[in-house]
């Protein structure tokens, strides 16, 4: 089993790994809006 800190832990880094994919498919979309 995972200790609190260590749950903590994924959980930041799985929200990190989300809001960095949401952000690069942010960019390819105004990407793909300049483009066109």
């Amino acid at each position: 089993m995972l200790t609190t800190p260590q749950k903590l832990a994924v959980l930041l880094i799985a929200m990190a790994i989300a809001f960095s994919v949401a952000w690069q498919v942010q960019a390819w979309r105004y990407a793909g809006k300049l483009a066109s």
